[in-house]
């Protein structure tokens, strides 16, 4: 693990700020030509403490923080708390 990412991932779960990802992670900044940007370390802060859940048959609920995410048919008897990913 690169020493930036390192020390980011350690302030994060310290002070509860953010959650650092690593490059495999892809996140679409534009629709229409999707334009999708992968970088070396990332940083998120969760404002809304929301997700949106992409459903098979293009449904896309939103999730509260207090809420559980489900595995449905994908992941069958999979479900954790919003929270534990936030």
């Amino acid at each position: 693990m690169p020493a930036e990412r390192f020390w980011l991932s350690v302030h994060a779960k310290r002070t509860g700020a953010g959650r650092v990802c690593a490059a495999e992670t892809g996140f679409r900044i534009a629709a229409g030509p999707d334009t999708v940007r992968a970088p070396d370390v990332a940083f998120i802060i969760p404002e809304r403490r929301l997700a949106r859940d992409y459903g098979r048959d293009g449904s896309e609920p939103i999730v509260a923080e207090t809420e559980p995410l489900d595995g449905e048919d994908v992941l069958p008897g999979f479900s954790c708390p919003l929270t534990t990913v936030l």
